[in-house]
C-alpha cells in the first residue's frame, strides 16, 4: 500500500510538473534555444564534434568487457517498449534485454548483473557502480551503458527490481557486490574496492540513486564494514519521495536532465526540490535535446555515458582531467556544447 501511494504520489507530481514548470525560470550558463509549449527543446544528438567531454570520455575504455549473463533479443511486451522508445525518444543504438519478467514468463524481475573488465584478474580492485533502471524497464536495455562504464575500469552492479524506487536495489546491489568480492569462486573475488561505491540510475533508478547517497553508507556497513559511497549519480531522476521520510544525498552528487524530457521536466523537482536538498557538492546540467529515453542510448550517440564515466573518474580515481570538468573557474560542465543551465552548489564552488 505505501508503495502503491508513493507511485501515486509520483504520477501526480509528473502532470503537475508537466503543466506548472514551463514557466519556471532556470538559471543558464548558455543562450537557451526556442522551446516549444512544454517549455522543452526540440529532440536531436549534439555531434560529438561539438561536446568536448564526449569527445574525451566518450570512447571505450581500453578494457574489454565480461558480463554475468549475455544479452538477448527483446522479446514480447518488452519488444513493444522498445520500438516506441526508439521511433519516439530518439534512441538510435540496438536495445537488448536479459530475458526477465514479463517476457520470460515467472522468471524472477529481482536480481543483479555483473559488468566488469574481462582482464580484472590483473587489475587489482576496481571501483563500484550500483546502477538501477527506470520503473518497469527490462534491465538489459541499459547494456550498452554498461558496457561503456565497465570498459573503463569499474565493476557495474545493474540491480534491479521492476519497480526500481526508493533506494532497494542499490542495497540489493552492495549486499550482491559484497559477497561477490568474498566468493573465492567468484572472478570478481578480491577485486571489487567497496570503499569507493556510486549510487546510480536512470529516471525511478536516478531517483534511488539520491536516496542511497544519504543511507546507503549504514546500510552496506552490515554487509561489508570497509563499505563507503563516494558519489551519487542521478539520471534524469524520478521524483521516488523528494526527500521526505528520507535523509537527502551527503556525497557528492551529480544530476542530469534533458531538455525535451516530458516525464522529468528540467525545470521541475530536479532543480527546485532535488538539487537543493544535497547535502554535499552538488552538480546539476541538462543535456541539450535529450528525450527520458536519450540515457538508454549508447555512447556513441549520447553524452550521458561520456558524463557518468567523467564524475565515476573524478570521485572514484581523482583523476586530473576528470577534475577539470567539475572544478574551476572554467570547469567543462558549464561550457560544454551538449549542455545548458549548469549549476554547482556553494560546496562544490569551494573545491576550486
Amino acid at each position: 500500500m505505501r508503495h502503491r501511494a508513493a507511485r501515486m504520489l509520483g504520477i501526480g507530481l509528473t502532470a503537475a510538473a508537466l503543466v506548472l514548470t514551463p514557466a519556471v525560470g532556470v538559471p543558464s550558463a548558455a543562450a537557451a534555444p526556442e522551446t516549444g509549449p512544454l517549455g522543452l527543446t526540440s529532440m536531436g544528438v549534439v555531434p560529438a564534434s561539438e561536446s568536448a567531454i564526449q569527445q574525451q570520455f566518450g570512447a571505450p575504455g581500453p578494457h574489454p568487457v565480461a558480463q554475468a549473463r549475455t544479452p538477448q533479443d527483446c522479446a514480447g511486451l518488452t519488444d513493444l517498449y522498445v520500438r516506441v522508445v526508439q521511433l519516439g525518444f530518439d534512441v538510435q543504438d540496438e536495445m537488448k534485454c536479459f530475458g526477465t519478467f514479463p517476457d520470460a514468463g515467472l522468471r524472477s524481475p529481482v536480481g543483479v548483473e555483473f559488468y566488469y573488465p574481462d582482464d580484472i584478474a590483473g587489475l587489482g580492485v576496481l571501483p563500484l557502480v550500483l546502477w538501477t533502471p527506470g520503473i518497469l524497464v527490462e534491465p538489459g536495455i541499459y547494456d550498452s551503458t554498461a558496457r561503456h562504464l565497465a570498459s573503463h575500469g569499474y565493476v557495474v552492479a545493474v540491480n534491479y527490481s521492476l519497480v526500481n524506487w526508493f533506494g532497494l536495489t542499490h542495497e540489493m546491489g552492495a549486499q550482491a557486490a559484497a559477497a561477490a568480492n568474498a566468493d573465492a569462486t567468484s572472478p570478481l573475488h578480491g577485486h571489487i574496492d567497496l570503499t569507493r561505491t556510486v549510487v546510480a540510475g536512470h529516471s525511478a533508478g536516478g531517483g534511488s540513486a539520491l536516496i542511497s547517497g544519504g543511507r546507503l553508507q549504514g546500510v552496506g556497513a552490515q554487509f561489508a564494514p570497509e563499505f563507503r559511497v563516494v558519489g551519487a549519480l542521478a539520471i534524469e531522476p524520478g521524483p521516488a519521495t523528494l526527500g521526505i521520510g528520507v535523509p537527502p544525498s551527503t556525497v557528492p552528487t551529480l544530476i542530469v536532465t534533458g531538455s525535451a524530457d516530458f516525464i522529468v521536466h528540467p525545470a521541475g523537482w530536479p532543480t527546485l526540490v532535488q538539487y537543493p536538498q544535497v547535502q554535499a557538492p552538488a552538480w546539476l546540467t541538462t543535456v541539450r535535446g535529450a528525450s527520458h529515453g536519450k540515457p538508454m542510448d549508447g555512447p556513441a550517440n549520447s553524452v550521458f555515458p561520456a558524463l557518468e564515466v567523467a564524475f565515476l573518474d573524478y570521485v572514484t580515481k581523482g583523476s586530473a582531467e576528470a577534475a577539470k570538468v567539475f572544478v574551476g573557474a572554467d570547469y567543462a560542465l558549464a561550457t560544454d556544447g551538449a549542455l545548458m543551465n549548469t549549476q554547482r552548489n556553494d560546496r562544490a564552488d569551494a573545491l576550486g
